[in-house]
């Protein structure tokens, strides 16, 4: 399961603190690991950690989101488990894929 988007959205608005965000979900990597996602409805590009956690509460577990994390090149995995949010890193290297937690 995926936070609400619709399909096609070029952006997304997260409510944080009464404080509006926009993000961007069309502007993110695209490096040899991440070429398409953004036509994912579960990649939310260069979306923070904050806005992802604040559209995770009171989603059901399964539900998950990938942003392009910190280290270019590389996404972060949020999934909802046993009602907690976990990040798992996902690196990039050259053709492989690799996950840490």
């Amino acid at each position: 399961m995926v936070p609400p988007r619709c399909k096609g959205d070029d952006y997304i608005t997260i409510l944080i603190d009464k404080k509006e965000y926009t993000v961007n979900l069309k502007q993110g990597n695209i490096s040899s690991c991440g070429y398409g996602l953004a036509f994912q409805r579960w990649y939310w590009g260069n979306a923070t950690r904050d806005m992802v956690a604040a559209a995770m509460i009171g989603q059901p577990d399964g539900t998950f989101v990938i942003r392009d994390a910190s280290t270019e090149g590389d996404f972060t995995l949020t999934l909802k488990v046993r009602g907690t949010d976990r990040l798992i890193k996902v690196i990039c290297c050259f053709t492989f894929n690799g996950c840490t937690s």
